[in-house]
């Protein structure tokens, strides 16, 4: 369904109705928590010039999937509180 971390967040903007500042805001929070609970030296990769540089890619596939991970949660509470009742 996504094929980039764009893809994830204009989703998110257009189905919960989220302005530019709640997405910037979003992915600032993710980019932080990834980083805490994640070895982000694992995101760099040697390029033609053996320099370092990070994998984009790889960290923003990673960050996709974080959101995507905490707004199914988020249904899936939801969902599960609705039929609780």
């Amino acid at each position: 369904m996504f094929d980039s971390l764009e893809d994830v967040l204009d989703y998110l903007e257009e189905e919960y109705d989220l302005t530019e500042d709640e997405i910037s805001e979003i992915s600032e929070v993710s980019r932080l928590a990834v980083a805490e609970d994640v070895d982000t030296n694992k995101f760099f990769k040697r390029d033609s010039s053996m320099k370092r540089k990070l994998d984009k890619d790889l960290y923003n596939s990673i960050i996709a999937l974080f959101i995507n991970g905490v707004f199914f949660g988020l249904y899936l509470s939801g969902f599960l509180n609705k039929n609780k009742r």
